[in-house]
């Protein structure tokens, strides 16, 4: 929960610096962590649906 505040933070940090790229970079490493934790949580194993 700490680091999903912290990378929001960022985020919003980057947005109110009129930093676009810098909050898409940290939206992209967000996300990446969230499917992540998603995936080993859910035990899925990175396959494609069917």
């Amino acid at each position: 929960m700490e680091r999903t505040q912290q990378q929001h933070r960022a985020i919003y940090d980057a947005i109110a610096a009129r930093r676009p790229e810098l909050a898409r970079a940290w939206a992209t490493v967000h996300v990446g962590e969230v499917e992540q934790w998603l995936r080993g949580t859910l035990g899925v194993d990175g396959a494609a649906p069917a």
